[in-house]
């Protein structure tokens, strides 16, 4: 918890985060977040349609077609004839290695870096690997329950969504 003798605020305008280390952080804007996100989501799709349609052609689950001719992996996929169980999962799984890797690499995921956005932990720190998984396996949830916790960063001065909350994590602007 941080009290607020540890607080720092700057009087620009912008909402800061308050933190117990020694320095004042922008936090980062809701719509910047929500477009980063989008562009990490939109990184993840195609990715995650062509494994499943490698995986589905060559291991046999999906062998046959009405026709010989070549299909692009999204045709087979959002026909009525594949499984869409298998996106998801397969999407889930590369979205949790994807914001795991990035955030624990550098504290920002491709789309995060398009916005000059970092992740940090209460202290101003890069968060622990504890801290990255905490918070990817709560963004799944986030986005598993239609957004839900997202409602919740943009309610609170804090701007801090629910897998924020949960990991005890900020998210940043850096100019």
């Amino acid at each position: 918890m941080i009290d607020n003798n540890d607080m720092n605020f700057s009087n620009s305008g912008d909402v800061t985060k308050p933190i117990r280390a020694h320095h004042t952080y922008q936090l980062a804007r809701v719509g910047h977040r929500i477009l980063a996100m989008l562009i990490d989501l939109i990184i993840c799709i195609p990715f995650s349609l062509v494994v499943t349609w490698m995986t589905l052609r060559f291991s046999g689950i999906y062998s046959t077609m009405n026709d010989e001719t070549i299909r692009f992996p999204w045709q087979t996929l959002l026909s009525d004839q594949t499984p869409s169980d298998a996106f998801w999962g397969l999407f889930g799984i590369f979205a949790l290695f994807y914001f795991f890797f990035f955030q624990s690499l550098g504290g920002r995921t491709l789309g995060m870096r398009l916005f000059h956005l970092y992740v940090i932990d209460e202290y101003g720190a890069s968060p622990s690997l504890i801290r990255i998984l905490i918070r990817t396996l709560t963004f799944l949830l986030t986005i598993a329950t239609a957004t839900f916790g997202f409602w919740i960063l943009i309610l609170n001065n804090e701007r801090q969504s629910l897998h924020d909350r949960l990991s005890k994590t900020y998210v940043i602007i850096m100019p």
